[in-house]
């Protein structure tokens, strides 16, 4: 079982949304829970050039995550709205 471990401004992100959204995104951090990397439920990519590092597309949204298999965590980096500069990379 690994614990999936999401900062205050990413929940509070994902409240802002709206139910339908909601209950995607919930539903998917509590799948994360029994498996890392749920590919045959959503759409997840390996981010290339990365070790440990997806995105899952949500409808019009992408959450990033990295899985920690060590310590048995998942770190959801982020959650962006797709447009052309989602997939950039930060600074």
């Amino acid at each position: 079982m690994f614990q999936v471990k999401i900062n205050k401004s990413i929940l509070f992100f994902v409240s802002s949304l709206g139910k339908g959204y909601q209950n995607k995104i919930l539903f998917f951090f509590g799948k994360l829970e029994k498996d890392p990397i749920p590919y045959r439920e959503f759409d997840i990519k390996k981010i290339k050039g990365v070790h440990n590092k997806y995105r899952v597309r949500i409808g019009e949204y992408r959450i990033f995550y990295e899985t920690d298999f060590k310590h048995k965590a998942i770190y959801i980096l982020k959650i962006r709205k797709k447009k052309d500069s989602t997939y950039k990379r930060e600074k």
